[in-house]
C-alpha cells in the first residue's frame, strides 16, 4: 500500500496477471474513479509482486483466493510492536492515512501537482483543462513512483530491515544515481 498508494482492497484483489513489464495495469472497473490506471512498479514493487498464484497477495490457505484481510493481521501487530518499542499506546490510525502520507510527501521529492493526483488515482481536473491536456503520465508517474520508493527503500536499509522486507540488493546503477 505505501508503495502504490493504493486502497487496501485494490491491492487484496489485485490479480498477477495484471502486472506486466514490471507496470500494474488497473481496468476502469477496479479503481474508484472509474478509469484506467498504470502503476509502473519499482524494483521493490516487482519483487514483491512476484508470486506462483491468480493474485498478487494469495490467501495463506488457500492460494486460489485472494487475501483480503491480510491488512488487519499486519496492522494488529504493527500496533503491538510500536506499542512496546514506544512504552506506550500509539495513536489512531488507518489504512487511508497510508495514502495520504504518499500524497503530503511528493512535493519533497518535486512531483508535480497532476502526477500526484495521478499517483493517487484521483480524477484529473474537469473543463478545459481535462480536454486539452492529454499528456500520457506513464514517464512522469514512473519517475514519481521511483523517487517514492527509493525514499522507502532508503529508509528501510537504514533500519537494516532490507531483508525483513524483501527489498532487493541495489544494482550498481542504483546505487551510483542515489550518491
Amino acid at each position: 500500500m505505501l508503495l502504490t498508494a493504493c486502497r487496501i482492497q485494490e491491492i487484496a484483489q489485485a490479480k498477477a496477471s495484471s502486472i506486466r513489464d514490471g507496470v500494474w495495469y488497473r481496468e476502469a472497473s477496479d479503481v474508484k474513479n472509474g478509469e484506467d490506471h498504470a502503476i509502473p512498479l519499482g524494483a521493490w514493487g516487482r519483487a514483491l509482486a512476484v508470486g506462483g498464484s491468480e493474485w498478487v497477495l494469495p490467501c495463506e490457505n488457500d492460494p486460489k483466493k485472494p487475501q483480503r484481510y491480510v491488512w488487519y493481521k499486519v496492522r494488529d501487530r504493527l500496533i503491538k510492536r510500536m506499542t512496546e518499542a514506544s512504552g506506550g499506546p500509539v495513536g489512531h490510525w488507518k489504512p487511508h492515512d497510508l495514502r495520504r502520507t504518499v500524497r503530503s510527501n511528493t512535493r519533497r521529492f518535486g512531483i508535480g501537482h497532476l502526477t500526484a493526483e495521478a499517483m493517487l488515482a484521483h480524477k484529473l481536473p474537469a473543463g478545459v483543462e481535462r480536454i486539452y491536456d492529454r499528456h500520457d503520465p506513464i514517464d512522469d508517474l514512473r519517475r514519481a513512483y521511483g523517487a517514492w520508493e527509493a525514499h522507502l527503500a532508503a529508509i528501510v536499509r537504514e533500519a537494516g530491515l532490507g531483508e525483513v522486507f524483501g527489498l532487493p540488493v541495489p544494482q550498481e546503477a542504483e546505487i551510483a544515481a542515489a550518491a
